[in-house]
């Protein structure tokens, strides 16, 4: 009996030791979690991750200002969000949505509360872009741009509302990125345009027309808009309009006061996405590595009446290699409707130039 006791007594004296001595290397991390349960890592996670996304929309929060829009009485009609695009060209900058500005008196609200008058800078009607240029007599910082290519399916997104003046709160909804699509678009009376957007399922509350959508950086992706929502129905998601397209037609308006580039209407896909199997279900060559294969023409397209058809490669424009539907849309910026384009495509492996007047 003596003996057990004394084995008992010996095994517990090193559990001690192991538990509590110099023989315990598990970092700190690791102990919590072991002794506290895995409750206590959960909440952690969450928590920590929690505040990251809270800091990053309420770091973006001064780069935003409501826009309100009013009537000739001076009574405010419609409330709508604006980010700071660019700060450093003889003015601020003002990014939003041209649905509801025109003919109006604008008057943009920064997050400090001092209201400033703004006048538009230039529309896009296609794309539904607005820049207005206003003169704070104070400092303001410029939201940072991203890059709306290298958004991923499934890559999460932040709607940030501005503080509205009726109800001094601004909404924010979160949610999740389709891959990025194209949309024909046209603006009233204006050209047809295809413009490139993002969709998402993330809620577009009324006071976020307008409004950036932005990483989880806090990087400007696009700039979302209940007119081409209402475009894009069908993908069941809200959409905005891609940063990349916004750069084009900003600089433009910032510029030239307007935005003038000559449009092809295809639907196309960059060839160096495809796998081999849908290349040989194109009857394309696999040698072929680049380029934008033509998905679709909208009809009474420049393309269509060009004789450019769904499976086709555009492969160059004149002079301009075109690798990817990223350099389509570069140089259609650099053209003006009624241009001739003599676009050269590859159909079924054999090369084939094609002229086309730009609308």
């Amino acid at each position: 009996m003596a003996v057990c006791i004394a084995v008992l007594l010996g095994w517990n004296v090193w559990l001690t030791y192991k538990i509590n001595g110099s023989g315990n290397t598990m970092p700190a991390e690791e102990q919590a979690s072991e002794t506290s349960g895995s409750t206590t890592v959960v909440n952690n996670t969450v928590t920590g991750y929690t505040t990251d996304l809270t800091s990053m929309v309420s770091s973006v929060q001064e780069q935003l200002v409501s826009v309100k829009v009013m009537d000739e009485e001076g009574s405010v009609v419609y409330e709508q969000t604006g980010s700071i695009y660019n700060a450093e060209r003889d003015g601020c900058w003002i990014l939003t949505s041209a649905e509801h500005l025109p003919e109006h008196t604008l008057q943009v609200v920064f997050y400090n509360g001092i209201s400033v008058d703004a006048e538009p800078a230039g529309f896009d009607m296609q794309n539904d872009i607005a820049l207005l240029l206003c003169h704070p007599e104070f400092e303001v910082a410029e939201l940072s741009l991203g890059d709306s290519s290298l958004v991923k399916q499934g890559e999460y997104v932040v709607i940030p509302g501005a503080t509205q003046v009726r109800t001094q709160n601004g909404s924010v909804s979160f949610g999740v990125a389709s891959m990025p699509a194209q949309l024909l678009s046209t603006g009233g009376e204006e050209r047809s345009w295809m413009s490139s957007v993002l969709t998402t399922d993330a809620v577009l509350a009324r006071d976020c027309n307008g409004a950036p959508l932005v990483n989880l950086s806090g990087e400007l992706i696009g700039m979302m808009s209940s007119r081409l929502s209402t475009l894009s129905s069908t993908y069941g998601m809200n959409a905005a309009v891609s940063v990349n397209e916004i750069r084009h037609a900003a600089e433009q308006i910032m510029q030239n006061g307007s935005v003038e580039r000559g449009y092809l209407g295809v639907v196309g896909k960059d060839v160096s996405s495809l796998e081999t199997y849908q290349k040989s279900a194109l009857n394309m060559t696999l040698d072929t590595l680049d380029g934008v294969l033509v998905v679709d023409c909208a009809a009474d397209s420049p393309a269509a009446s060009a004789g450019i058809q769904a499976g086709d490669v555009i492969s160059s424009i004149g002079e301009t290699k075109i690798a990817s539907l990223s350099d389509l849309v570069d140089f259609l910026y650099t053209c003006t409707p009624g241009q001739e384009a003599e676009i050269n495509i590859i159909r079924s492996g054999e090369s084939i130039a094609v002229k086309a007047v730009l609308g």
